[in-house]
């Protein structure tokens, strides 16, 4: 058996080529695991072996070393403590062969689909510990992405195809693999069904349910219903005595399926958060959120977060006291900084969902009392951008929704400003007049190469509003510069959506739209009686973040003298 490389010898690395790299690598890998387990002693009768005998072993026992010996493009930082506990429960879960059920929430990120859709269905059927593998997904999609991604393991990955051979078997579809060994491995989307599912005699002896619920869950009450008979009633019942059922994902709502699944006293439940502890010193974390937001410094952006890096490498110490992250190493120079950064990224209310399973309370107003307020307007000159945006009701009753015409400005500093908000109900031809007559100030106060886009939802009867107002802009020569928008989310999710760019004060507003303001402050993901504000202050922000810089025109005009010729 190949010696242990000395410090000498492993620092003359740099003179090798790519495989003898990977051998060293390979050489090392074995040695640290193999006395995890063994002593030297217990070593000596494996001598003559050679490295890949001795991997194969190896591989067996560890599934943490499966997966750094054979998925070393897929590993690419140290193992953090609590992979290696996923690693040992796993191990012993697909051993115990009597019926496990274990659910976990980990943080978004967090390589849960790398560990629980890829390694570990691999490990168990290379080694024949499992016969019948079904993994469930949101989506057929996602689902078959899962496992092209095993059928590119198990056709490209040398080690593999070195180890173990060429296991392709004769059924190798989108959706379904039968490898010559035997096992069967499936990959469905939850609406897909599952009832009867066999391989020969064998029912599914692991199932892996991973992240099926997806945003338009939290909003739907239907949906999550669905879910859960889905799971309770033709899942769980497809497998056998000895099936285990492994659920992951991360908490998406407090009434979720997941929820619910690690409430359950049958579940073997844990709920991992990135961030374990806070900072002891967040009087120090205020000040850096205030100048990381301050973007309206010379420099803009960038130099707003390089102060702001400045200020943490100065206070390092002190704002690290009480801190504790999950996986530490994970990021580059900081991993709570980072952390922190991903929080001013994803709002709070976002960031507690996907990073610290700690859904917000639906009921909850997320937008109380954290809009920024200005006083006084910059100088229009000031303003690169105007956009606009119209979401318009059928106006036929007192009790119907408001319209709401909004023009947001993008002023120089990068922050942006909410000029008008016209909230009110009315008819649809009023709303047209009015929208008309709000443009034609717009153009007015900043001109009219500013004024970008007004946006319509190009849906329903807003596309027919959307035609209306194009053709009585050309009976009244007004042609202002319709752009349609076409939904794709749920409207609570995408006024959410806002929320990063509101607190952090990104957005201005003006404390004079008193009906915005009400919208904004009673808003929650639960039930919103009137929203038509937020949303359209949404539609102004979608496209002053899909306005890219004009690329430079060759003048045609002008002469050969001008052009050098």
């Amino acid at each position: 058996m190949y010696r242990l490389l000395g410090k000498t010898e492993y620092n003359q690395i740099k003179d090798y080529g790519l495989e003898d790299l990977k051998d060293i690598y390979q050489e090392k890998l074995l040695y640290k695991y193999l006395l995890r387990h063994f002593t030297p002693e217990q070593l000596e009768p494996f001598y003559d072996y050679s490295i890949a005998e001795m991997r194969v072993m190896l591989a067996e026992i560890d599934i943490e070393y499966f997966a750094q010996a054979y998925f070393v493009h897929y590993i690419y930082s140290p193992i953090p403590e609590h992979h290696s506990e996923s690693y040992r429960e796993l191990y012993g879960i697909a051993r115990a062969l009597r019926g496990r059920r274990v659910a976990r929430a980990e943080p978004r990120g967090n390589a849960k689909t790398t560990r629980y859709d890829l390694i570990f269905p691999m490990w168990c059927a290379l080694y024949e510990v499992k016969r019948y593998i079904i993994i469930i997904s949101a989506s057929d999609t996602l689902a078959k992405g899962f496992l092209r991604s095993m059928k590119d393991e198990f056709e490209e990955n040398e080690l593999i195809l070195q180890d173990f051979g060429n296991l392709r078997g004769k059924k190798w579809t989108e959706n379904e693999i039968q490898l010559s060994n035997g096992c069967r491995i499936e990959s469905k989307g939850w609406e897909g069904s599952i009832r009867g599912k066999k391989n020969k005699a064998d029912r599914p002896d692991l199932i892996i349910v991973d992240d099926i619920e997806k945003d338009d869950s939290k909003t739907s009450e239907t949906i999550r219903k669905k879910m859960e008979d889905f799971f309770f009633t033709a899942l769980t019942p497809a497998g056998s005595a000895v099936t285990d059922i492994i659920v992951i994902g991360t908490i998406l709502h407090s009434d979720s399926l997941l929820k619910k699944v690690l409430d359950n006293p049958r579940y073997d439940s844990k709920i991992f958060k990135a961030i374990i502890s806070w900072a002891d010193r967040q009087d120090l974390w205020d000040k850096w959120k205030s100048i990381y937001t301050d973007i309206g410094v010379e420099g803009g952006v960038e130099e707003a977060h390089r102060r702001a890096r400045e200020f943490y490498e100065q206070n390092k110490e002190e704002m690290l006291k009480g801190t504790e992250v999950l996986w530490k190493g994970k990021d580059g120079y900081g991993d709570y900084y980072a952390l922190m950064e991903e929080l001013m990224e994803l709002g709070e209310t976002r960031f507690a969902q996907e990073k610290q399973n700690e859904p917000i309370d639906p009921s909850k107003n997320i937008f109380y009392g954290k809009l920024e307020f200005y006083t006084h307007l910059p100088p229009s000159e000031e303003f690169t951008q105007i956009v606009g945006a119209v979401d318009p009701s059928l106006g036929k009753k007192k009790t119907s929704d408001f319209s709401a015409i909004v023009w947001l400005g993008k002023h120089k500093s990068g922050y942006i400003y909410v000029l008008e908000a016209d909230i009110q109900r009315r008819h649809p031809n009023k709303i047209i007049q009015d929208l008309f007559a709000s443009y034609n100030r717009m153009v007015n106060t900043y001109g009219q190469k500013k004024i970008k886009w007004i946006a319509i939802e190009a849906v329903a009867f807003q596309e027919f509003f959307k035609d209306k107002v194009k053709e009585e802009g050309a009976k009244q020569g007004i042609y202002p510069p319709i752009k349609p928008l076409y939904p794709h989310s749920d409207k609570a999710l995408r006024i959410a959506s806002l929320e990063p760019d509101v607190v952090n004060g990104y957005i201005k507003f003006n404390q004079n739209h008193k009906e915005l303001i009400k919208q904004f402050e009673n808003f929650t993901l639960d039930l919103n009686y009137h929203d038509d504000g937020p949303d359209t202050v949404h539609m102004c922000m979608e496209l002053l973040k899909k306005r890219r810089p004009k690329q430079k025109r060759l003048n045609l005009n002008k002469s050969k003298a001008d052009l050098g010729l």
